[in-house]
């Protein structure tokens, strides 16, 4: 195990040097002298406050079941079971759990079946109507659930049913399934799938799931920004509206809720805060110091999505990513919440809500990409620290 900054320690006198499971190895960047007493430790530490103390994780400390998680992935790929049946209209996203799991463990690329993810896909793509020569509804379906036939470059057999809708999480989904396996994109039609992507816009700003009356909430911006990024095209999407739209989610609590005058949650802070990163717009944040420290109080060992709600797996990811696009993640717990993430690992592979549950496909992705975020395992495809105004972590003044 490689070593680790968990924190910034400023009182350290009352607290244990190293957390239970680990040892420490360094206090500001300076290795410690096996010699040297709890004492002198103590002392140096005392007189280098604020100090940045650097871990290292026991052999002992329970350890990730690299192969069982592998296992269970690939067994939602093979076969998803009868219980997510009520799911099936959002297979794409299952999917991506899947394979986003996978490739989060550096095993998905050495598939030697990859194309067919691509094909399988591509098969759930909804072109240009031809009869009425219109690009509405044209986007990925989340599955074959309406019984259509499968044509991975079919064109001319589409839409199948008058019910055949697009949505715009498994379009969302559908680009990253095919990011992870590096496909080019070219069998995308582009053109009909942005233009549809403006016919999602509301005029608040926000995006609806599916045309026709659905909900509409930040996880369908997230879901149209996302894929305007990959394809490196925003013509469809009005950014001025959508990033008003999502500055006035952020509550008093400092978090953002789903929609406008709800309240704040871990997974629509997420989506808000990333969304406004790829639409280039953080510095758009009210109060983004209320925002950290929300983000922040949030955790006890694990992360809570909501006030005084249980820690759960999903906000591990949810609320470290947030924290790591605001370049505050150091600011957390690493080790408790590499303890709680561990204490939900189940021994025949995969990842469950709370402790002592059975595991489920989402909570094992969302506790693998949590994992991945602390940077302490070689095994996990390393997360990119994105480019912010705030990565210095030092705020000193609010927005005017």
């Amino acid at each position: 195990m490689k070593k680790f900054t968990v924190a910034q320690q400023k009182h350290p006198i009352a607290h244990s040097f190293a957390p239970i499971g680990c040892n420490l190895l360094c206090v500001n960047g300076v290795e410690l002298n096996p010699e040297l007493t709890p004492n002198d430790i103590k002392t140096m530490i005392a007189d280098n406050l604020p100090a940045t103390l650097q871990f290292q994780l026991h052999s002992t400390t329970k350890e990730l079941k690299k192969h069982l998680h592998v296992t269970f992935s690939n067994s939602f790929i093979k076969q998803t079971p009868y219980v997510y049946n009520s799911l099936d209209t959002t297979r794409m996203t299952l999917l991506f759990f899947a394979v986003g799991g996978l490739d989060l463990l550096q095993e998905f690329k050495n598939k030697d079946n990859i194309c067919n993810f691509s094909d399988w896909v591509y098969g759930q793509q909804i072109h240009p109507n031809t009869t009425t020569n219109t690009t509405k509804y044209c986007g990925f379906r989340g599955g074959p659930h309406i019984g259509m036939p499968f044509h991975s470059d079919c064109e001319m057999c589409t839409p199948f049913h008058p019910w055949d809708r697009d949505h715009l999480a498994q379009s969302a989904s559908a680009l990253m399934v095919l990011d992870c396996a590096d496909d080019d994109l070219k069998r995308i039609n582009r053109k009909a799938l942005l233009e549809n992507i403006a016919n999602h816009q509301l005029e608040d700003g926000s995006f609806m799931a599916i045309l026709d009356h659905s909900e509409d909430d930040a996880r369908y911006i997230y879901s149209a920004c996302l894929i305007c990024y990959l394809l490196d095209d925003w013509s469809p999407i009005d950014k001025d509206l959508t990033v008003q739209y999502l500055v006035h989610c952020q509550t008093y609590e400092g978090g953002f809720g789903f929609i406008q005058d709800r309240e704040a949650h871990g997974g629509g802070t997420f989506c808000s805060v990333a969304s406004l990163y790829m639409l280039n717009a953080l510095d758009e944040i009210n109060d983004r110091e209320n925002l950290i420290r929300w983000c922040i109080f949030n955790q006890g060992e694990g992360f809570i999505g909501r006030t005084n709600k249980k820690a759960d797996t999903c906000y591990s990811f949810w609320i470290g990513a947030t924290l790591k696009i605001l370049g505050c993640y150091d600011f957390t717990n690493k080790l408790g919440n590499y303890n709680f993430i561990m204490s939900c690992q189940n021994g025949l592979g995969g990842f469950s809500k709370h402790p002592h549950q059975y595991p489920d496909i989402m909570h094992t992705h969302f506790g693998l990409a949590g994992l991945a975020l602390m940077g302490l395992n070689p095994e996990f495809t390393p997360f990119d620290t994105p480019e912010c105004p705030y990565a210095s972590c030092i705020i000193t003044n609010r927005k005017k």
